[in-house]
């Protein structure tokens, strides 16, 4: 994947097949070249076409499994706090970055072999999903579920507010 997008290497769901970041590095070459493609896991496709409908979400417990689903597959909410890196992230990244140097014009080899587009269909649906799972919990938020279906700061302050 490209640099952008190292937050989703992070997320086993999102990292091709390959759960462990480090053995996922080496197979960078193969996405560069479009031998292996990232795949958009169902749930998003699902989503991509109405990301914004309560159908089915009666119940806040409804609402919670939804988010919960989504949380399974997308990178760490901010309601979380923001994500930290660690040495052995760090390592990987930089690893991943000397491995991609290996491929003369990688860039244009991205670009020929529909590898950059692949990147950017993925992406577009995780923001989607980002955006569905943000939009649940706002929802859940203005219903007073508790979380998952709401967010979890903002929620703890209501609670301690009396509100």
């Amino acid at each position: 994947m490209v640099a952008g997008n190292a937050g989703l290497l992070s997320c086993p769901a999102l990292a091709n097949g390959a759960r462990d970041p480090l053995v996922d590095m080496f197979f960078q070459p193969l996405r560069d070249v479009r031998l292996m493609a990232p795949a958009i896991p169902p749930r998003l496709l699902a989503i991509l076409s109405t990301p914004y409908s309560l159908d089915r979400l009666h119940t806040c417990t409804h609402m919670a499994w939804e988010v919960d689903q989504l949380d399974a597959i997308l990178p760490r909410d901010v309601g979380y706090g923001p994500m930290r890196r660690n040495l052995s992230d760090r390592m990987i990244g930089q690893g991943r970055s000397m491995i991609g140097g290996l491929i003369p014009f990688r860039g244009l080899v991205r670009e020929v072999s529909g590898a950059n587009d692949a990147d950017r269909r993925l992406a577009y649906a995780v923001r989607v999903g980002e955006a569905r799972r943000s939009f649940l919990m706002g929802v859940g938020l203005a219903r007073g579920c508790a979380p998952p279906a709401a967010p979890p700061l903002p929620r703890l302050i209501y609670v301690l507010a009396g509100l």
